[in-house]
């Protein structure tokens, strides 16, 4: 008795209740995964628990009566999903390429069904893959910015999938879901490429792009990963809260920008601190600075636009928090 028929007739019952026992069985479908050209899968029914499948596999290109190229029946239920009707094989051929698949069918009654065929073809052929995409930090922050993306691009032939081979020169696209980056794989297929995120979440994954030596290959998009930023708490100085002008001058605010790091708080350099007006129909720009080496700023105020209520603003990016004071404008 196969692996098969010993599930099928000793676990949960295969049977459909519209299918009558002794009906010939029914073939739902027989198809490959890009992923795993290396296997089939098949759903199939009929009145009495399916107990043996072989599928047969021949060259897309080939005329009726064209000898097989292959065979094989050692199906087991597929894992992870419900017992009705649903198995998978390994698939062994001597050649890379596209085939046609019919299925043979029988089930406990006796019953069977030959020749089936699928309305789908095994593309058996080399996948472009990389299996072991390394991201890393996770979690950058303001200290740690730099997130480097690593992986290797193998060539796996369903042939003989446990010995792949590095894609030796191979092209593949980083997508960080902002930004592509090109990479090329070295002579053991690794890449590295190494950025900064822009917004607080990235979501990485890596596609393989058209292989030379393997133009028939299928290109496997790796598994995606996120990276989200750790924002760190910022704070500022203003040397005023209120500002009393004539129109037509202009006055000087002052201050000093800092963020809040795994060493205590540090000057922020190099960022833009931004004066907003508050007004019913919405905020409106007043003036803004960009601090120095050492977080202070030098805010230029004119009397273009009078704030009676508005704020002070620092905190940019992916990795600052927005902070505040409050500043107001009065213009006689």
């Amino acid at each position: 008795m196969t692996a098969l028929a010993a599930y099928a007739l000793g676990g949960p019952a295969q049977a459909h209740a519209d299918d009558a026992p002794g009906a010939a069985p029914v073939l739902e479908s027989a198809a490959g995964d890009a992923g795993h050209p290396g296997v089939l899968y098949v759903k199939a029914r009929s009145g009495s628990p399916i107990t043996h499948i072989t599928a047969h596999f021949f060259p897309s290109d080939s005329p009726e009566g064209t000898p097989e190229a292959g065979s094989t029946d050692a199906f087991t239920p597929q894992a992870g999903q419900l017992p009705d009707g649903a198995w998978s094989a390994p698939v062994q051929l001597p050649d890379l390429g596209v085939y046609r698949v019919t299925v043979d069918l029988q089930d406990a009654s006796g019953a069977t069904a030959t020749g089936l065929a699928s309305s789908s073809l095994l593309y058996y052929q080399t996948v472009l893959t990389v299996p072991d995409l390394s991201v890393t930090p996770l979690a950058p922050d303001y200290l740690h910015q730099k997130v480097t993306i690593t992986g290797t691009l193998l060539a796996e032939d369903p042939r003989h999938p446990e010995t792949p081979d590095p894609a030796v020169g191979g092209d593949a696209y980083v997508n960080t879901w902002h930004s592509y980056l090109n990479v090329r794989a070295g002579a053991d297929g690794r890449f590295t490429v190494a950025v900064v995120p822009t917004e607080q979440n990235m979501f990485v994954s890596v596609q393989p792009l058209p292989y030379a030596a393997l133009p028939s290959a299928i290109l496997l998009r790796s598994a995606v990963q996120q990276v989200t930023t750790v924002k760190a708490a910022t704070r500022l100085s203003v040397s005023t809260h209120a500002l009393n002008l004539r129109q037509g001058t202009s006055a000087d605010v002052t201050g000093l920008a800092e963020i809040q790091t795994s060493a205590g708080w540090r000057p922020l350099p190099r960022t833009r601190v931004i004066y907003f007006g508050r007004a019913s129909y919405g905020d409106f720009g007043v003036a803004e600075a960009t601090t120095d080496s050492q977080g202070h700023y030098v805010m230029h105020v004119p009397t273009l636009t009078p704030a009676v209520v508005g704020e002070v603003m620092v905190g940019d990016g992916p990795f600052q928090q927005i902070s505040s004071q409050p500043l107001s404008l009065h213009v006689a």
